[in-house]
């Protein structure tokens, strides 16, 4: 019997997110302000971030849809 365990890997991103990363620059108040969520949320960084991101993406859409004649 093999003295190390091997587990099947795990993944914390969606199926299909696997694009190149985006690097983001943030102000260390808007950092602590993602930081403060992301241990509400109790998810990484990242995942706050990409929450965060998809959030303001469909606001977006919402906000220009609203405004297209």
């Amino acid at each position: 019997m093999s003295a190390f365990r091997t587990y099947p890997r795990v993944s914390r991103s969606p199926n299909g997110c696997n694009a190149k990363p985006i690097l983001v620059s943030l102000t260390q108040p808007e950092r602590t302000e993602v930081e403060g969520i992301a241990d509400i949320e109790q998810r990484s960084l990242s995942a706050t971030c990409r929450m965060l991101m998809l959030k303001g993406l469909q606001a977006y859409k919402a906000e220009t849809a609203a405004a297209a004649p």
